[in-house]
């Protein structure tokens, strides 16, 4: 038995000495590369942005011209959305017993499929740009 305890003592110190070689080797790297990081960050940030600008501008050109391809690498894709109020479909739920609680995945599944079923809900589409992943080839398209 003392063999077996002296081993996961040894282990245990072992493992708590890894450990915080463990954690002062991450520090130490996030400090030697905090503008990597930063520059990371700031990059995202940026892509981020323009990516929510060419959506936008994206749809607002398929709002003028109801063109599903509005621009090079930009694609409008029409999403089928419900509306309906919660609660109104808690009820219908509960009056079904389908839930004690509002499903709401299982839900629209279930509105989406047989939408003469649901009078309260309303089912409509929504356009949301997509953007190609690689712009290299369809940047030639784009004129200024």
């Amino acid at each position: 038995m003392r063999d077996l305890l002296e081993r996961l003592h040894h282990l245990r110190l072992y493992a708590q000495a890894a450990d915080a070689d463990w954690a002062d080797a991450k520090r130490k790297f996030e400090e030697d590369n905090a503008d990597l990081r930063q520059r990371r960050d700031s990059t995202q940030l940026e892509l981020d942005e323009a990516t929510v600008a060419v959506r936008k501008a994206g749809l607002i050109a398929f709002q003028e011209t109801g063109d599903l391809a509005p621009g090079p690498g930009i694609k409008i894709i029409m999403r089928n959305r419900l509306d309906y109020d919660a609660e109104e479909a808690k009820r219908w739920a509960m009056n079904h017993k389908m839930a004690l609680s509002l499903n709401a995945r299982e839900f629209e599944k279930l509105a989406k499929a047989a939408p003469a079923s649901f009078d309260f809900v309303r089912q409509y589409q929504e356009p949301q740009a997509t953007i190609a992943t690689d712009l290299g080839p369809v940047l030639d398209e784009v004129k200024e």
